[in-house]
């Protein structure tokens, strides 16, 4: 019943990240825990379902997962309620900036460094594409 459903809501001429703008708060609700969030297990299981219709709905749904598990398992409180609760009312996506000229998807290789500098970050270095770039808030 959901693959010919997103056959009609995700034609081939169109964008997904575009169609998939009203819909996407479920890639960003399966990753959070029951704290956050209670319908994690049928959230996770409505993005299995979806991605089996659009792969480009799954990479949405993974790589904002990144983003969401990382400060779900390693934030305090306060941070989780800072950067994870506002995903839940607005459901952004994230980007996942990985892959590097010279060094692939290898994130042990990764060579791009953050330095603090006062109150912000210098990046410094060069990536090969960014999942997700031209919707996401915030970047992994």
């Amino acid at each position: 019943m959901i693959v010919p459903a997103l056959r009609t809501l995700f034609p081939r001429s169109n964008g997904v990240l575009r169609q998939f703008q009203n819909s996407r708060k479920i890639a960003c609700l399966a990753s959070l825990s029951e704290t956050h969030q209670m319908l994690q297990k049928t959230c996770r299981d409505f993005t299995d379902k979806l991605s089996r219709g659009s792969a480009s709905v799954g990479v949405i749904s993974a790589v904002t997962q990144l983003y969401l598990s990382f400060i779900q398992d390693n934030a305090t409180e306060a941070q989780k309620e800072k950067f994870l609760t506002p995903f839940t009312a607005t459901g952004d996506v994230c980007s996942f900036a990985l892959s590097e000229p010279g060094n692939g998807s290898d994130a042990g290789a990764a060579s791009t460094t953050a330095v603090l500098d006062g109150n912000n970050y210098v990046i410094n270095g060069t990536k090969a594409w960014i999942t997700n770039a031209a919707e996401s808030v915030v970047a992994v």
